[in-house]
């Protein structure tokens, strides 16, 4: 169960069902482009998001 909950796949859809439920709430879809960034923090990292250290 730990190995399962640490797949950066997992986090990722966790983080995003979260994200989306608040974008629902506040009831703003331009908001939706965010799970870009999300996507690329849990999953790509291509970003350097840490670029200000």
């Amino acid at each position: 169960m730990k190995n399962f909950l640490s797949n950066k796949y997992v986090k990722f859809g966790i983080a995003a069902a979260l994200y989306l439920a608040w974008v629902v709430w506040l009831n703003n879809y331009w908001f939706l482009l965010g799970l870009i960034i999300i996507f690329d923090i849990y999953v790509t990292e291509k970003v350097n998001w840490a670029f200000w250290k």
